[in-house]
């Protein structure tokens, strides 16, 4: 929210540089959004954000920024702005970091010479583990990929005994198929090989993952989490 709300300020500004970035530093997750636009007077700096207060809108009611800011004070970050006329506008938020859950993978480790075998019964969540892999360069890894669009597929490749370390990545629900990702990773014994890759949000599989011994990666991180690789133990 505050960062549309600031990126249209921005643009509302005559701004046609507007750059945002994004940077952690020990306990915080700091976001700037910078922009060339007209800049905004000192002496009115102090009144951004008080609920009415408006600047270069003529039909503006003060009430987004405002919003904003108090939004971003409840989760105990801080909002700051830096500006001057002819000298475009620098916002710098600082949200506090949050504990990441024990059942996230925060990093993908993947030992060289693996075996990854990729479960899911779309294909678009295929594609985007494809980009993610050959994005990395990972011909020099020794890698095979293997992509199965059911849970039966999955169990047919399970039969045969492992020569190499292993890595799957399965879905949790699959269209019209009554057992899911999570109750054939246990019926097939593949639990400390596995990650659940899934969007499903319930406080139950979280649950039955740890007990588990099983991560998971949210569906929406796919795209980003960080992957590693390690020469086998």
């Amino acid at each position: 929210m505050f960062l549309i709300k600031a990126t249209n300020n921005a643009v509302e500004a005559d701004g046609n540089d507007i750059q945002i970035s994004l940077n952690q530093s020990v306990n915080n997750a700091i976001i700037t959004i910078t922009d060339n636009g007209c800049g905004i007077p000192s002496y009115l700096l102090d009144k951004l954000g008080q609920k009415g207060f408006t600047f270069g809108k003529q039909q503006g009611s003060g009430l987004g920024l405002y919003h904003a800011i108090t939004t971003i004070q409840s989760w105990k970050g801080s909002f700051k702005v830096d500006s001057s006329i002819g000298n475009g506008t620098t916002i710098t938020i600082h949200l506090p970091l949050s504990i990441p859950p024990s059942w996230l993978v925060k990093i993908l480790k993947i030992f060289i010479n693996s075996q990854i075998i990729i479960v899911d019964d779309d294909i678009n969540a295929h594609q985007i583990w494809s980009y993610r892999f050959k994005k990395l360069n990972t011909e020099h890894f020794n890698l095979s990929f293997f992509h199965f669009p059911t849970l039966e597929k999955l169990k047919e490749f399970t039969t045969n005994e492992p020569l190499r370390p292993r890595v799957f990545l399965i879905d949790y629900e699959f269209s019209g198929v009554e057992k899911n990702g999570l109750e054939t990773i246990e019926r097939l014994k593949i639990q400390s090989e596995s990650i659940l890759v899934t969007n499903h949000n319930e406080e139950s599989l979280y649950f039955r993952c740890q007990k588990l011994g099983i991560k998971i990666i949210p569906k929406e991180l796919v795209p980003y989490v960080p992957i590693v690789f390690e020469a086998a133990r």
